[in-house]
Parts: structure tokens; C-alpha cells; sequence
């Protein structure tokens, strides 16, 4: 039997600060990065889950 892998999905808009900008990365367990961005204002991305385990999304806005 085929398992169909996870998809998992995230939304972000940033509300205030740092110019209403944001960086980010997504990694997976393997703390392989599967996707960043840089002063971002908002995004909408769909990830398929490759490897089991725990996915790391970080966010920051520590900009000047």
C-alpha cells in the first residue's frame, strides 16, 4: 500500500515592526533548508514532508 506524504501548509502577514518585514527559513530534520526568504511582508507556501520527523520554521524580525 502507498502512504501519501504529508503536506503541510503555512500562512504568515506580518502585523507591525521592522518594517513590516520579516526573514524566515524552513528546514527539515535533517536541518536541510527547504526554503528562506528576506523581508518578506507576507506568504503562503504548501511543503511536502519528504522525511519523518520534526520540521524547524524560524522567523525573525530583527532588522535595522
Amino acid at each position: 500500500m502507498h502512504r501519501s506524504r504529508p503536506h503541510p501548509q503555512f500562512y504568515f502577514a506580518v502585523q507591525s515592526g521592522a518594517s513590516f518585514e520579516i526573514d524566515f527559513e524552513i528546514k527539515d530534520p535533517n536541518d536541510k533548508n527547504l526554503l528562506d526568504g528576506h523581508a518578506e511582508k507576507q506568504g503562503d507556501y504548501v511543503l511536502t514532508a519528504n522525511t519523518p520527523g520534526e520540521y524547524s520554521f524560524c522567523f525573525t524580525n530583527d532588522m535595522t
